[in-house]
């Protein structure tokens, strides 16, 4: 287990939308009638901004990121991370000790090493961030992990980490979801994470129950596109290479089915 200073908190995230697939969504009567919309913080669609879709007006601020196209072969509906310091802020999100969450996007990978797709700070500055992205080991094998923090003590953390190996996903677009449930079985609270890859689910792990959770916030914002350093937005590393899209965040744990819903999504 790796001690990153990675996402306190990161686990349901999401982003998507514009004029024109907002019509092509409301055509979708499982979109439409349906729940995903409920419970989304933030959803940024890159529908050629960097706006929040959401209604919730969670904009995201810019440092270098690129317009670029998306699985649909639609121009200026994605943008492309350049692998070295180009990365999308999050603002703080009014959403504190949350928990369940679930963070879905879309990535397609343009280079093989370590890498970050979103992190999110925890509440602490001296605490670690969590973080979703990919490892390689020895360029032998592509792995989609995870990491979130879930106990703390002042510049060191303690993290639940799930790592998967996956078909090689270089080059494609592909769906990643986490999400973050909330459990009691005895006294003491515990977690469960589930890790999912273009509909499928690849990981599980759950927090032990006699571990005090540090809570899931998203007060301190996030990064899409590196690892943020939790005492410096700007001062970042495992940046991303390639393209990113439709990006939710989600306060409460969304199911199977939703997940196979926004992996069928044709917006």
């Amino acid at each position: 287990m790796k001690n990153y200073l990675v996402v306190a908190g990161i686990l349901v995230i999401a982003s998507f939308c514009s004029c024109s697939k907002d019509s092509e969504v409301d055509n979708n009567n499982e979109v439409k009638n349906g729940t995903l919309k409920d419970g989304l913080l933030a959803y940024y669609p890159f529908n050629g901004n960097i706006n929040d879709e959401s209604g919730n007006k969670y904009n995201l601020s810019g440092y270098g990121a690129t317009p670029s196209t998306n699985r649909f072969n639609e121009t200026g509906k994605a943008f492309s991370f350049d692998g070295i310091k180009q990365n999308l802020v999050i603002p703080s999100i009014n959403a504190d000790s949350v928990p369940e969450c679930t963070i879905s996007l879309w990535v397609k990978r343009a280079s093989t090493i370590t890498n970050t797709i979103i992190s999110l700070p925890s509440i602490n500055s001296n605490y670690c961030a969590s973080r979703i992205g990919f490892q390689n080991f020895n360029n032998a094998d592509d792995r989609l992990s995870s990491n979130m923090t879930t106990i703390v003590v002042p510049n060191n953390c303690t993290s639940i980490s799930l790592v998967d190996s996956i078909e090689n996903p270089l080059g494609k677009w592909c769906h990643i979801v986490l999400i973050q449930k909330f459990r009691m079985p005895t006294s003491s609270t515990r977690m469960a994470y589930f890790q999912y890859f273009n509909g499928q689910k690849v990981g599980f792990h759950e927090t032990e129950y006699y571990i005090v959770q540090n809570r899931t916030s998203f007060i301190k914002g996030g990064v899409i596109g590196c690892m943020t350093r939790n005492f410096d937005m700007r001062t970042n590393y495992e940046h991303f290479k390639g393209d990113i899209d439709d990006v939710r965040i989600y306060n409460r744990a969304i199911t199977d089915k939703e997940v196979a819903e926004l992996y069928a999504l044709r917006e």
